[in-house]
């Protein structure tokens, strides 16, 4: 199964779920059947999101281009996630058809993933509802957990906006 999808709520923000399934020779055997995968930002500026997200200690594990003919836009996914894990996912990945998809399909820690509809980086403004534009709707924040005094773009232990407007709650560990 590559994925399965559920959109609700009402337009013009509509919610979905979405099933994955992930390779489970790689699902550490104390883990629930199922968990939180990932979440989905959509983003007008792609080297500003992963510039932010890195400072938060994600990298970019896998991604995705589509072009005009399938949508016209590319996925980028991150994770909080050490070199040799990544290494080990990119190594379980060879020799699959599509090695992206493979080392995506071999994590199951949370991801972020930011989807970027190609077009939007020349549109003047905000592109997409959030919590910081008018009307305020759409989706509420991200929490990451920190180290004490770890600062983040002037955020210590607060909140900061991410390039899109985003709402992203530092909150220090205790």
């Amino acid at each position: 199964m590559k994925g399965l999808a559920f959109a609700f709520g009402p337009e013009p923000e509509q919610y979905w779920i979405e099933i994955v399934e992930r390779n489970n020779a790689l699902v550490p055997a104390d883990w629930p059947t199922f968990n939180l995968s990932q979440t989905m930002l959509r983003v007008k500026s792609v080297d500003e999101s992963v510039k932010f997200y890195a400072k938060l200690g994600m990298k970019v594990i896998a991604e995705k281009h589509f072009g005009p003919e399938s949508g016209d836009f590319s996925l980028y996914f991150l994770a909080s996630v050490s070199d040799e894990r990544l290494a080990e996912a990119k190594k379980a990945a060879e020799g699959s058809d599509d090695v992206q998809f493979a080392i995506l399909k071999s994590f199951w820690e949370q991801l972020l993933e930011l989807t970027h509809n190609h077009g939007t980086e020349d549109k003047e403004g905000p592109v997409y509802a959030t919590l910081a534009t008018e009307p305020k709707m759409g989706f509420s924040h991200l929490t990451f957990v920190a180290d004490a005094g770890v600062n983040v773009d002037g955020a210590v232990d607060g909140v900061v906006s991410d390039p899109d407007g985003y709402q992203v709650r530092i909150q220090n560990k205790k």
